[in-house]
């Protein structure tokens, strides 16, 4: 039966027997017999024949019948449903009809359905015989690259919205010399140049970078990265408004090309609501430093008013009791002084007089005498080879005893303090709090007090901030703002960490001093 369809695909009628006449003849046919037998059984095309009008299968192989649906030919020759298979019907007569002009077709893309309903997409090529009365043919199933070319498609749609639609800058430019390649119309929002003006162009041609360097910085911070950079800064719009962004670059490679795709989102707005922020933020801490001050003050004024008032009674009849008044009134001047004095050193104009010098001793002295009489213990971790720092003796003091003091206060019940000092290096790039690369010693103080709420933490070094009524808390208010602003005039930086009901970790650095520094100081 296979050869017998074989022998009707390929049009001829095959002896039953050789005759003898001529082997060679023979085995030459037998090659092509073998030809057409594989071609027939092919699991990847389709053959068919249909009648001229293309309106009925007269023999198929296997594999197109399983293209639409069916479980082999027999189940699809027995159908005969060319019609319903076709997505739409003109396209049968348009094929047939192409097929009469031309005599064949060759790998013509036609959308087909199965026998589920399902798209069935083919790459199709077929021969009319009009002399025997057939079309011949082969379909190829190429419905999963369509499925891919129509993912492809839509992500190249969405993609390219997303490209041209997108608020912020985005530029695709040669990595080496800097041209635009391609650019989305938000150039022309953002700094002014048209979408066609900017394309051809470098990014120095239009001026966008301040200056040559400026690009060199940019493409350092990505040249040995694998994954995208941010980082804020500015660029040059074409009327010379400089405009402050945040810049996001990758490195891709386009066609074999080396690009970098460079995205810029304006941050004028975000500046002018973060003044806005900080000009709210200065004038609350203004009126809470004003409240303070006016607070102590008025506490130490009454308290001298009413000694003086006192003094009036007790003067030329009671001498020691005058003496004991007139000494309270000078008491609280000397705290009015020692106010002020704090006043000064948060201010600009109280510089330290700063030596070069080792800190173990000044602060292991100091947290032995702010531990007073604590309940708990204290862990003290001093390295033997810290660092010589240029330092105030008597602020530095201050910054240690206060510390250590707030420590011991979260814990009224006793805990456990560590006090850590040891030495530390900060790298080119190691650091994202925006510390300066060099040699510190690193001074921590940790507790396991109340600790401090999330919300609280950006305001603790803000004079007088508390979260307690204004005559309730401990101190004039005044202490991490005067350690912020030491640790600030020694070029330093502190740092705070803390979990309400886990405690609080306080981290001081504090720059080593340099060789010139130490000759300075012998």
């Amino acid at each position: 039966m296979a050869n017998e369809r074989i022998s009707k695909l390929a049009g001829e009628s095959i002896p039953a027997r050789e005759s003898g006449r001529d082997s060679q003849l023979n085995e030459e046919f037998q090659e092509i017999l073998n030809f057409y037998k594989g071609l027939y059984s092919n699991k990847q095309l389709g053959i068919f024949r249909t009648d001229l009008r293309g309106q009925r299968f007269i023999e198929c192989n296997d594999c197109l019948a399983r293209m639409y649906g069916y479980a082999d030919r027999a189940a699809l020759l027995g159908q005969q449903p060319i019609r319903q298979h076709y997505a739409r019907l003109e396209d049968r007569e348009a094929l047939v009809d192409e097929l009469n002009r031309a005599g064949e077709l060759g790998s013509v893309e036609l959308e087909l359905v199965t026998l589920a309903g399902e798209p069935l997409w083919v790459l199709f090529s077929a021969w009319i015989y009009r002399e025997r009365g057939y079309i011949e043919g082969i379909m190829e199933d190429i419905t999963p690259l369509k499925r891919i070319q129509e993912a492809l498609r839509v992500s190249e749609a969405k993609y390219s919205r997303l490209f041209n639609e997108s608020p912020d800058m985005i530029i695709l430019s040669d990595y080496q010399t800097g041209e635009i390649l391609e650019c989305n119309d938000s150039i022309q929002r953002l700094i002014g140049w048209t979408r066609l003006g900017a394309v051809g162009y470098t990014t120095l041609d239009l001026g966008i970078w301040p200056s040559r360097l400026e690009r060199e910085r940019m493409l350092s911070r990505v040249r040995h990265r694998d994954a995208p950079d941010s980082y804020e800064t500015s660029i040059i719009a074409r009327d010379g408004r400089v405009v402050p962004v945040l810049l996001s670059i990758s490195i891709i490679e386009v066609g074999g090309r080396k690009c970098l795709i460079t995205s810029a989102r304006d941050l004028t707005e975000h500046r002018l609501l973060e003044l806005e922020s900080l000009r709210r933020d200065k004038l609350e801490a203004a009126i809470t430093l004003a409240g303070g001050i006016a607070h102590d003050f008025n506490n130490l004024l009454g308290s001298i008013l009413g000694n003086i008032e006192m003094l009036k009674y007790s003067w030329g009849q009671d001498s020691e009791r005058s003496l004991r008044l007139i000494d309270n009134a000078r008491q609280e001047c000397e705290r009015a002084r020692q106010l002020t004095h704090k006043f000064l050193t948060i201010s600009r104009g109280s510089a330290p007089a700063r030596r070069a010098g080792a800190l173990a001793d000044l602060i292991r002295a100091t947290a032995e005498e702010a531990m007073g009489d604590f309940l708990g213990e204290c862990e003290c971790r001093l390295s033997a080879d810290l660092h010589l720092v240029h330092y105030d003796d008597e602020q530095i003091r201050h910054v240690i005893a206060n510390l250590v003091l707030n420590a011991v206060q979260s814990m009224p019940g006793g805990g456990l303090i560590r006090l850590i000092a040891e030495n530390a290096t900060v790298a080119a790039g190691d650091d994202d709090r925006g510390m300066r690369p060099g040699d510190y010693v690193c001074i921590r103080v940790v507790d396991e007090g109340c600790g401090i709420e999330a919300e609280h933490l950006p305001r603790i070094f803000d004079p007088y901030f508390s979260t307690k009524p204004l005559g309730r808390q401990k101190g004039l208010g005044l202490g991490l703002t005067i350690v912020h602003s030491v640790i600030k005039k020694h070029d330093g930086y502190i740092f705070v960490e803390s979990r309400p009901h886990l405690g609080t970790s306080v981290t001081v650095y504090l720059p080593a001093a340099g060789e010139a520094e130490l000759c300075d100081a012998i």
